[in-house]
């Protein structure tokens, strides 16, 4: 049996996470857009939606902490595309919310977050991205912090 569109857009971008984790940005993203140039509509049909997502959040993490380019973050999210769900839109807002943040707009984070928020459920996949997680159960029923002389 041959390799997959899906088998060689998944090896690509583990491997891409790979150097990206190694500190090996420039490289990484090599590897990112290598596994998409000329293929996104296969790849787009061949990997499953949840995969797809991540690809394109970690390399959209690449661009904007390991190489500093936000813009091209902000380009790489825009690109998913249509037909992904909640958690594609998720995605999508939660990183421009991000972005606007560290771009010193934070009243474009929080424009997004009251546009979207009151219509979603706690638990959406929108949620998610905008919001940090809750305090877990272990951390708060732990007591109260330790003192220390």
């Amino acid at each position: 049996m041959g390799v997959t569109t899906a088998d060689a857009a998944r090896a690509a971008l583990l491997l891409g996470r790979a150097l990206a984790g190694q500190g090996r940005h420039r490289e990484a993203e090599e590897v990112f857009a290598g596994a998409h140039a000329g293929r996104t509509e296969d790849i787009t049909r061949a990997v499953p939606h949840d995969e797809l997502i991540t690809a394109v959040r970690d390399r959209a993490d690449n661009a904007a902490w390991g190489l500093g380019r936000g813009a091209d973050a902000a380009v790489v999210v825009d690109a998913l595309p249509d037909g992904l769900g909640a958690q594609g839109t998720g995605v999508r807002h939660g990183f421009h919310a991000v972005l606007a943040l560290l771009a010193d707009r934070p009243e474009d984070a929080a424009r997004t977050g009251r546009t979207l928020l009151p219509r979603e459920r706690p638990d959406s996949a929108v949620v998610q991205h905008l919001l940090p997680p809750p305090p877990s159960r272990s951390a708060s029923s732990a007591g109260p912090p330790r003192r220390w002389p």
